[in-house]
């Protein structure tokens, strides 16, 4: 999966790639976001 879209971004032109990897580092922060917050309330439920 993770390879698929590296290489789906090595064939992509540099000035779409830039704009493409920060798209991924924006998923990633707000996916990780969202993963601390459930974790954090699954912490406080259960502790």
């Amino acid at each position: 999966m993770l390879n698929d879209i590296l290489k789906a971004i090595v064939k992509i032109p540099n000035e779409k790639k830039a704009n493409l990897y920060s798209l991924i580092f924006l998923f990633i922060g707000i996916f990780g976001i969202l993963l601390v917050n459930e974790a954090s309330i699954y912490i406080e439920k259960y502790k």
